[in-house]
């Protein structure tokens, strides 16, 4: 669909990214491939209750995710 959407004029097509399916094979391959999406949102896992589940208490591993698995493929990152 990216590939597409580019040679359409448009700059990309995205996807949201759940952060906790991207562990499953299928998912990941379909995420990882650029000529389906140009670009990743992450779902969940930069909103609040991903970074800070308790009050005071931080976490960036989900926030992470997405991020690292746009900069591994080339993808924007939104």
């Amino acid at each position: 669909l990216n590939t597409l959407a580019v040679r359409a004029g448009l700059k990309y097509f995205g996807t949201a990214v759940g952060e906790g399916q991207v562990n499953d094979a299928t998912y990941r391959a379909i995420v990882n491939n650029k000529n389906e999406f140009g670009s990743l949102v992450p779902e969940n896992g930069q909103k609040w209750q991903g970074t800070e589940p308790s009050r005071g208490s931080f976490s960036f591993g989900n926030a992470d995710i997405v991020p690292n698995i746009a900069k591994a493929n080339g993808q924007i990152l939104r």
